[in-house]
């Protein structure tokens, strides 16, 4: 569970550089598969470690409202510490990744520094602005920076390799569906949102509602 847990942003991560890298081309309106070197790259495994080192930070971040809520402050600063460690490699892991774009996501650091500059700069002042958070140990606040931080870096990333969904083959308009199924799409989606988000919300109510604890007096636990 813990590996999977691992495993699965870093394998995410170095995917999606191996799409940015443009070395997984299309051919004839198919992709080869078993294709394992764009995955090994260097810029394809800080990518991958990136993600690891999001979800690292994510966790704990979450965690210490879970244990200020509890009135557990030495399990808060466990893991405010652990959240600080996550952010750090995070940054390291960004620039590292910064620095071998150009070499090898050629189209994605052009598309960057076209259109897509400033919501990198954006993205960082939110990953600056979560540190603050948690340095002052606005807990509740570093969750919702967190959770901006990583849509931005996202969204950063989509914006940065626009127009293209596979470079340097595949565009966002090659790709797309005919109208009609993307108004079906559009409508299904609709309807399983109508369904899915209730759902979910009741599933967290029912998880993290606080449950009244029966008190426990001297002379029953005696009596055992």
């Amino acid at each position: 569970m813990g590996l999977a847990s691992m495993l699965t942003p870093f394998l995410f991560g170095t995917c999606a550089a191996a799409v940015a890298s443009g070395q997984i081309r299309v051919q004839n309106g198919a992709i080869p598969v078993a294709l394992f070197h764009p995955c090994l790259t260097p810029f394809a495994l800080f990518i991958g470690a990136m993600a690891l080192a999001l979800c690292a930070t994510l966790a704990p971040i979450y965690l210490t409202v879970e244990a200020q809520q509890a009135k557990n402050e030495k399990l808060a600063n466990t893991f405010r510490t652990r959240a600080f460690i996550g952010g750090g490699f995070l940054a390291v892991l960004g620039l590292a990744g910064l620095a071998l774009a150009p070499a090898e996501a050629p189209l994605l650091w052009h598309g960057m520094l076209d259109h897509a500059l400033w919501a990198v700069a954006l993205t960082m002042l939110i990953g600056l602005a979560t540190a603050a958070a948690l340095f002052f140990r606005r807990f509740r606040m570093a969750r919702i920076l967190i959770v901006l931080e990583t849509g931005a870096f996202l969204g950063s990333w989509g914006l940065a390799q626009l127009p293209y969904i596979i470079p340097p083959d595949l565009t966002v308009t090659n790709a797309a569906s005919p109208p009609t199924t993307l108004r079906a799409f559009f409508i299904t989606a609709l309807i399983g949102m109508l369904v899915l988000i209730p759902s979910l919300w009741f599933l967290f109510h029912v998880f993290k509602a606080q449950q009244s604890v029966p008190p426990v007096h001297e002379k029953e636990v005696q009596g055992v």
